[in-house]
């Protein structure tokens, strides 16, 4: 996720959201957020993020497009129509998003 994020942060057509749902309060939430500690074995502990954390109380956002699992994933068009909706793990998930975004930015 960081990689695309540092690959789409100055575009503006493009805007990333990284929604941080399950946490009890929002306090724990940002410790953890700003403690560089990932829950995937695949990132390493202790990387630094630069992308930015939302905090999804009561996980109202997970609730609202019915996602069941994390992580998840939401690619909204320009149009506000949902494009891509998946939950659980995605391989080589940078170039899953990159493929996608590529291709709706491309559309007409």
């Amino acid at each position: 996720m960081e990689q695309f994020y540092q690959k789409y942060k100055n575009d503006p057509r493009v805007a990333i959201y990284l929604l941080n749902s399950g946490w009890e309060t929002i306090d724990k939430a940002k410790s953890f957020a700003e403690s560089g500690r990932s829950s995937f074995l695949f990132v390493p502990w202790g990387e630094k993020y630069d992308l930015p954390f939302a905090y999804d109380k009561g996980s109202a956002t997970m609730n609202a497009f019915k996602l069941e699992l994390n992580p998840s994933t939401i690619i909204i068009d320009s149009k506000f129509r949902v494009r891509v909706k998946h939950s659980a793990f995605i391989e080589n998930y940078c170039d899953y998003l990159i493929n996608n975004v590529e291709q709706y930015l491309s559309e007409k």
